[in-house]
């Protein structure tokens, strides 16, 4: 007896690729439902004073476990519509290539940090308040705040981000453009996904680099992994210089930054098991 096809096996990948932003949207929405429940349900409990909306939803431990909660639910999202098309989030192991993934997510940071500081200081649209009341909510976070922000930063958002973007969202568009091409468009949509505009901009650096590591070897693992760095060397970087620290990052380091992150991901590339020419 031949085993059933998976549901949504024969479906067009660009179809099956809006569903999934569809799904990732509708969580989204839900939770930032949820989210707004909250403050509306604190602040009219609260009172005298009202407390500011930014300081409720920034709480610590409100922040770690909504965004540990959104997270879970991307690796759900992306184990569940995996098996829905029957074709596994390909998670091969890389060899050598992932040492070279892990330093260029070390690489990438300053460039994406020095991007960050010069639109910001555009103002207007650049409000730097969300990242900053983030850096704020890690350096000042008790036990409990910083240890479900960290799990949420450090190991479930380079886990849920990239099966999903890097995984089953790629597979279900590379169906319908070249590989080069599925490395832009998912990683347009990956820094888009993050909502804030600075945010979104000066993530533009890290993404290709993200994308790149995809596209290279075939597989999410050096993804995950260069991801995991980089966003461990952000958490770093706020303990040890404070949250009102002033950027250090210097247009040589950002240079610098920008010239390693590009000499690594070549490496991966001939480290790697995918051809250029693709």
């Amino acid at each position: 007896m031949s085993p059933r096809p998976a549901p949504l096996a024969a479906l067009d990948g660009g179809l099956f690729a809006f569903l999934v932003l569809l799904g990732l949207f509708g969580w989204v929405m839900v939770l930032n439902v949820g989210a707004a429940l909250y403050a509306g349900i604190v602040m009219y409990g609260h009172e005298g004073e009202q407390p500011d909306i930014m300081d409720i939803l920034f709480d610590p431990v409100v922040l770690g476990t909504a965004t540990t909660i959104q997270l879970l639910g991307f690796v759900a999202l992306a184990v569940g519509f995996s098996r829905l098309r029957g074709r596994p989030i390909p998670l091969a192991k890389p060899g050598a290539a992932l040492l070279v993934a892990l330093l260029a997510g070390a690489a990438v940071g300053p460039a994406a940090s020095f991007l960050a500081e010069h639109l910001a200081s555009l103002g207007g649209l650049f409000s730097a308040e969300h990242l900053s009341k983030l850096s704020e909510s890690i350096a000042t976070a008790g036990p409990l705040g910083r240890g479900l922000l960290l799990l949420a930063v450090c190991v479930l958002a380079p886990l849920g981000e990239e099966l999903v973007f890097r995984g089953v969202l790629w597979d279900a568009l590379q169906d319908k453009l070249p590989p080069l091409a599925v490395w832009l468009v998912t990683s347009a949509i990956f820094a888009a996904y993050h909502l804030d505009p600075l945010h979104v901009i000066s993530l533009a650096p890290t993404a290709l680099m993200l994308g790149w590591m995809r596209y290279a070897t075939g597989s999410v693992v050096p993804a995950i992994a260069a991801h995991f760095v980089n966003n461990a060397m952000g958490v770093t970087w706020i303990f040890v210089l404070g949250f009102e620290a002033e950027q250090v990052v210097t247009g040589p380091m950002a240079a610098g930054s920008a010239f390693a992150s590009a000499l690594l991901c070549w490496g991966v590339w001939r480290l790697g098991t995918r051809p250029l020419s693709d």
